[in-house]
């Protein structure tokens, strides 16, 4: 859940944008970690992940094998964290579209932006 909107993140499809809707514990906004990726629950083999189309570009899903290895803080229930990929960046919120670029700092630049700070839930 994005800590800014208090929305979930949606797979709407392979190779299709990740957008971000209304919380409704559906099978479309399940994710799990595997291998450092985040996959959705929808595929039986958590072959669905989140995917990047290059910096300040939308989230796509994508299969497992194209999707990247993701860094994070904490994975942990409630843990507040930060997402992204080596290859585009920062996962974040940009205008209601889930994207992948560069940081967003605030305060000063000692802390990141709501826009870019995620919230685990289970």
């Amino acid at each position: 859940m994005n800590k800014a909107t208090g929305k979930c993140l949606e797979w709407n499809g392979y190779n299709k944008k990740i957008t971000q809707e209304k919380c409704k514990r559906t099978q479309w906004q399940w994710w799990n970690n595997k291998s450092a990726k985040l996959c959705n629950y929808v595929s039986a083999g958590g072959d669905y992940c989140l995917g990047q189309d290059g910096r300040e570009k939308p989230v796509y899903g994508r299969s497992y094998h194209d999707a990247p290895q993701l860094f994070f803080s904490s994975l942990n229930p409630n843990a507040k964290t930060t997402i992204g990929a080596l290859q585009c960046g920062y996962f974040k919120v940009v205008s209601g579209k889930v994207m992948c670029g560069k940081r967003i700092l605030i305060n000063h630049g000692r802390s990141y932006s709501p826009k870019m700070m995620w919230v685990i839930k289970y």
